[in-house]
C-alpha cells in the first residue's frame, strides 16, 4: 500500500491530480505553484521539487486502515 502525501517538496504547496493532458505524459500529480511534477508512484519528474512526495505508513487494525498523517516518512 502506498499513500502519499499532496504536499510538493519544493515549497508546501498542495499537489494535485494533473490534467489529461499531463497524465498523456507520465505526469499523474501537478504542483500548480512552481510547476512540480510527479509520476503515478509520486517521483519527482520535474518542475523544482528536490525529491519525491513524502509517504505514510499506513497499517490495518481491526479491518480500518490507519493513516499517521502527521508522521510522514521522507523518501530520497
Amino acid at each position: 500500500m502506498l499513500i502519499m502525501s499532496p504536499v510538493c517538496t519544493h515549497l508546501g504547496c498542495i499537489a494535485g491530480e494533473a490534467e489529461e493532458k499531463k497524465v498523456k505524459e507520465g505526469i499523474q500529480f501537478y504542483c500548480p505553484c512552481h510547476g512540480g511534477e510527479y509520476n503515478k508512484n509520486g517521483i519527482n519528474i520535474g518542475g523544482p521539487p528536490p525529491r519525491p512526495l513524502d509517504i505514510f505508513e499506513g497499517f490495518v487494525k481491526d479491518n480500518d486502515v490507519y493513516i499517521p498523517v502527521l508522521s510522514p516518512a521522507k523518501r530520497t
